[in-house]
């Protein structure tokens, strides 16, 4: 970046640099350039540097967060449904992914009608314990979905209220209970 000032006579763009201190500590610095011009010809480099430590460690910690997070979320077997207030998943785990055949693109902004089984959930229901699960209280209650290859299957659900960078949400812990159902249904016959 100093050679480009000095070879085009141009302020160049502020960069970061990563700088060890004599005791060892590493900090960071924003450094900000121009050339002094004269004649047509490039006779000094002004510069600034800018302590910004503090906040390239906010932004590693904040990183490391993310990717810790994003870890536990997707080793949970069972399908995780962020959503918010009015319904739409607004993040899923890998484990709702398997549950349903659709990759996580597809399943983000949606609604639970939009992957339940035809005319076997009564949604206004689901979306009473929705507004319930926001004011605090827990639900439990079982959903039929329909897989992508067009499979209905029965799952239990949990929901609860949480936070999700900062959003009131509702947490959707969901298990496939098909292997279940069939037990119950063999035991009644």
């Amino acid at each position: 970046s100093t050679q480009r000032a000095i070879d085009t006579g141009l302020a160049q763009p502020p960069f970061e640099l990563e700088l060890k201190t004599r005791d060892g500590r590493i900090v960071w610095a924003r450094v900000n350039e121009a050339p002094v011009v004269q004649h047509g010809k490039t006779i000094a480099i002004v510069g600034s540097l800018t302590d910004i430590t503090d906040s390239k460690l906010a932004q590693l910690t904040s990183h490391q967060s993310e990717t810790s997070y994003r870890g536990l979320f997707n080793s949970v077997n069972e399908g995780v449904y962020i959503q918010g207030k009015d319904g739409r998943f607004l993040d899923v785990n890998r484990g709702a992914v398997r549950m349903y055949g659709y990759p996580r693109e597809y399943l983000i902004g949606r609604k639970p009608e939009d992957i339940a089984a035809p005319g076997k959930n009564d949604m206004a229901k689901v979306y009473d314990k929705l507004a319930k699960a926001f004011d605090g209280q827990p639900q439990q209650f079982e959903f039929w979905g329909v897989r992508r290859n067009g499979e209905v299957f029965p799952k239990d659900v949990r929901i609860s209220k949480g936070i999700y960078y900062g959003q009131e949400v509702v947490i959707a812990l969901a298990t496939d209970i098909t292997e279940r159902k069939k037990v119950e249904t063999h035991l009644t016959d």
